[in-house]
């Protein structure tokens, strides 16, 4: 009777460990998967990155993006902030991402941004980050983009102060000698409806137009 008692026992257990096995497998491989390749993988940035952004309060992920590159990931993600603000966050990829000393921001509230150094250098996007002419200007510190949207008053205030498109916001840190000039554009000009020749020789007009000190 025992002896029956303890084969039945048996069965009932493997069974049970195999029903265990086959269930949590899925789950194993799709954790060695995350801790394998799952920070190198640019689909699984991008659901990961949109998963964070839309945790932080009083802000939803309205598009996430970007362009897969063989050397460079870039995502990019559109988020709106409560009840007032959209803003696009750039340089989200863990190859790009340098908070606090360089954040990126590709559109606020329907303004777009063209920023032109000496040597030709032009980003279109702003950097608001600690090491940014702009940031220092700004003063605020931004460890993650749940810094960015807690703040996002503050910048709106801040870029709502500056020229808009045709004048031109000049900055510049004479310790560093390093210069900018930065163009901010409502993103229902003109120029937009223009050809992509002509919007290129309108960037290359205002560069020429700049005057530098260093």
């Amino acid at each position: 009777m025992k002896d029956k008692m303890k084969k039945h026992l048996s069965i009932i257990f493997w069974t049970i460990t195999v029903v265990i096995i086959i269930t949590a497998l899925p789950v194993i491989a799709s954790l060695a998967y995350i801790l394998i390749n799952g920070f190198t993988d640019y689909s699984f940035q991008k659901k990961y990155m949109a998963y964070k952004l839309n945790r932080i309060p009083n802000v939803e992920v309205i598009s996430i993006s970007g362009n897969e590159d063989i050397e460079l990931e870039e995502i990019y993600a559109e988020i709106k902030v409560g009840n007032n603000h959209e803003v696009v966050l750039n340089n989200l990829s863990k190859d790009v991402f340098d908070y606090p000393r360089n954040v990126y921001i590709g559109e606020l509230n329907g303004y777009i941004f063209m920023s032109f150094f000496s040597e030709k250098i032009y980003y279109p996007h702003l950097n608001i980050g600690t090491e940014s002419l702009v940031g220092k200007e700004l003063g605020l510190f931004f460890k993650s983009p749940r810094n960015v949207t807690n703040n996002i008053d503050k910048i709106n205030d801040f870029i709502n102060n500056l020229n808009k498109y045709p004048e031109i916001n000049y900055f510049c840190d004479t310790a560093s000698k390093t210069e900018m000039y930065l163009c901010v554009i409502d993103k229902s000009h003109d120029i937009f409806s223009l050809p992509l020749p002509q919007r290129i020789k309108i960037k290359e007009g205002i560069y020429k137009s700049l005057k530098w000190k260093y």
